[in-house]
């Protein structure tokens, strides 16, 4: 099981489990690699805010908890997703190269990639958790970018189950992989109760709410900023910088980002250009052909 997930990148050699540069600081890593699945365990320290990349070399489904400071991750389409220490998110990358900003001060971060097989009833094949299954949906559909649902915060049970995988020991492999699935379960079903509770909230954030009313209206043209206004209480400016803050991205640019991201996925299942218009919130194909070549860097014919 191959993977090159989103990391503390350091291109110097590794030394003692320790990779340090002359440029940059000391990132202690570790790994344990089961059979469906594999954990990684990062840690620095930044006197100063870094940028830099990292490249995913095939679709990854998996969970990042950031167990002490924070990091940013962000698209070619300046799409960014924060997450800060304390919080967990169930998050899916397409192949491609990405950014990735990591904040001053102590960084601890754990990545947990499994095989999505885990997560099914083998009865009745029904996925075990729906509240993750937009991300399991992207990486089916093979989306492009990152499709990441909203951070919850990390439960004191759930840092005990992420120290057990890094610990746990047994000579019988099919007894530690059983034992292993079951707790990628226990963090799963933590997660997907957390981020249950938090969807169903009545006090759940305008960014949060915003998001979701966007993503299921990308086929109404007149989608915009005024329209936000309408449905949710604060002022255009308010709405604006509470989502950019949320978000690192402005409403126009997510609405754009997210309109594109569907047009080329449906021209990929050969569907007409004439019939993803609606569906992308266009009217005029002259003007999609615009945005999209200027987005994509190509034409929609070219696809």
């Amino acid at each position: 099981m191959e993977e090159d997930l989103p990391q503390l990148k350091n291109k110097n050699p590794k030394k003692n489990d320790q990779a340090k540069g002359t440029n940059g600081p000391t990132v202690e890593h570790q790994s344990r690699v089961f059979q469906d699945a594999r954990c990684h365990r990062y840690r620095t320290h930044n006197d100063i805010e870094r940028n830099g990349s990292y490249r995913v070399k095939y679709p990854h489904f998996f969970m990042l908890f950031m167990l002490d400071g924070r990091i940013a991750m962000q698209t070619e389409a300046e799409e960014q997703y924060d997450i800060k220490a304390g919080e967990s998110l169930c998050t899916y990358h397409n192949q491609g190269d990405y950014k990735l900003r990591v904040y001053p001060g102590e960084v601890e971060a754990v990545t947990l990639v499994f095989q999505p097989q885990i997560l099914i009833h083998k009865e009745d094949n029904q996925l075990l958790f729906p509240s993750i299954y937009p991300v399991v949906e992207a990486m089916i559909k093979n989306l492009q970018g990152i499709k990441s649902l909203p951070a919850v915060k990390i439960r004191a049970r759930t840092r005990k189950t992420i120290e057990t995988l890094f610990h746990l020991n047994l000579d019988d492999k099919n007894k530690l992989n059983n034992k292993i699935n079951h707790l990628i379960l226990q963090l799963v079903s933590q997660h997907h109760e957390d981020l249950s509770n938090l969807l169903s909230s009545p006090a759940l954030s305008a960014p949060i709410l915003m998001k979701i009313y966007i993503d299921e209206n990308l086929h109404n043209p007149n989608l915009q900023v005024r329209q936000l206004t309408d449905q949710f209480i604060g002022s255009a400016r308010t709405l604006q910088r509470k989502f950019q803050e949320a978000y690192g991205s402005t409403i126009k640019s997510y609405i754009t980002a997210k309109r594109m991201e569907k047009a080329l996925q449906l021209l990929k299942e050969r569907v007409p250009v004439n019939e993803v218009l609606p569906q992308v919130g266009y009217i005029d194909q002259h003007s999609f052909s615009v945005q999209f070549k200027k987005y994509h860097g190509f034409s929609p014919s070219a696809v």
